[in-house]
């Protein structure tokens, strides 16, 4: 922590002490700062590597914006609320699950702040931050990146789970998501996001998406108990030549997590993020179907509807494309999608970088119907 870090966490301090007021009032009052100075912008293509009996050929439209940004309050948490509404941040609470859970590492910490859960339209945002154990910013660097489980887990033993690194300096702690396909991520400073696509087949009955942090020593203590466990038995009861089946007819279900691997992880702490339905209209037109939720739209269609542009319209007039030539547009926010080479079918899921309101008349283009 700089010096000027210290002056004005101590000034912070000082005037706290003296504030007669609410939580709640405190809260509205330290979101409405304007707490970054952004710079530095790149983005980034993270690659991820599929399951040799995936179905489904992504189109990796992964595109990670990395933002460094110069600490002006030292008391500022959550880098999905400064990503979505800036000095505006108190509005992040219509559609933010707070958490507030603390994760121990080494010389440090990580806290999950909060999440947003979308099913509908298949997203998550989960909000973390890292300090050292007295809760002082660091001096070190974090690096996150996404980590393979380095041949230690089967392929399919590891379907729709994500592996996420975070390091500081010689400390490094695990995070593995469940029913989750992809991520990317956004950092600054000591904050950062995660953005995760749901595996939607699988979110269902009892199934779910989840969230371990575990550090050095308990992800070896995982990888160590998954060693002992008999794979081939229970992929393919034991039949040498399982190779010979389709994947429709392996002996596992290929939309789902592996069960031994759900209980393995949920021993070791996983942990349930509550889903909501943040859908502000549906709509389902020339073979097309799109949810519009409120940070993300969820389209589906075939190849041989032709279905060439889709557009959003605010009631600002704002205009924002999302399919367009028949190819999704980037506009350089988050977006992820895929193809199924045997059926046509095409699915995209595209953030706005901005979040509509519940009651906001929205205007959806569809080649040339209308949509209100």
């Amino acid at each position: 922590m700089n010096k000027e870090d210290i002056e004005i966490k101590e000034a912070y301090i000082a005037i706290m002490d003296k504030v007669a007021a609410s939580e709640d009032e405190l809260e509205r009052t330290i979101a409405n700062y304007d707490l970054y100075r952004l710079d530095n912008c790149r983005n980034r293509l993270i690659k991820r590597k599929l399951s040799k009996v995936a179905l489904v050929a992504i189109v990796a439209i992964c595109s990670v914006i990395l933002l460094s940004g110069v600490l002006v309050y030292a008391f500022y948490h959550d880098a999905i609320s400064e990503y979505f509404f800036g000095k505006d941040s108190n509005k992040i609470t219509e559609i933010y699950n707070r958490e507030d859970k603390v994760y121990s590492f080494g010389r440090n910490k990580i806290v999950l702040h909060g999440t947003i859960c979308d099913n509908a339209t298949g997203v998550v945002y989960l909000s973390f931050e890292i300090e050292d154990l007295d809760g002082c910013t660091l001096e070190d660097e974090i690096k996150v990146s996404p980590l393979s489980f380095l041949g230690q887990i089967d392929a399919e033993m590891q379907r729709h789970l994500s592996l996420l690194n975070c390091k500081i300096g010689n400390d490094d702690c695990y995070i593995i998501f469940s029913n989750c396909d992809g991520f990317q991520c956004r950092i600054v400073k000591n904050m950062f996001f995660v953005k995760c696509y749901i595996n939607q087949n699988a979110i269902k009955d009892d199934k779910y998406f989840g969230c371990l942090v575990l550090d050095r020593v308990g992800f070896q203590s995982l990888l160590d108990e998954y060693s002992s466990l008999d794979v081939n038995e229970i992929l393919y009861a034991g039949n040498e030549r399982y190779y010979e089946y389709s994947g429709e007819n392996q002996f596992f279900d290929i939309e789902q997590v592996q069960p031994e691997m759900m209980e393995l992880l949920e021993k070791h702490g996983l942990e349930k993020i509550k889903q909501d339905n943040l859908t502000v209209k549906y709509v389902d037109v020339d073979s097309a179907s799109v949810v519009f939720g409120k940070t993300d739209c969820y389209v589906k269609y075939n190849m041989k509807d032709n279905i060439e542009s889709i557009a959003l319209i605010r009631e600002d007039g704002t205009e924002l494309q999302i399919i367009k030539n028949g190819e999704l547009v980037n506009n350089g926010q988050y977006a992820y999608g895929g193809v199924d080479k045997k059926s046509g079918d095409v699915y995209y899921q595209y953030g706005y970088g901005f979040v509509l309101d519940d009651q906001e008349k929205i205007i959806i283009k569809i080649n040339d119907s209308i949509i209100r």
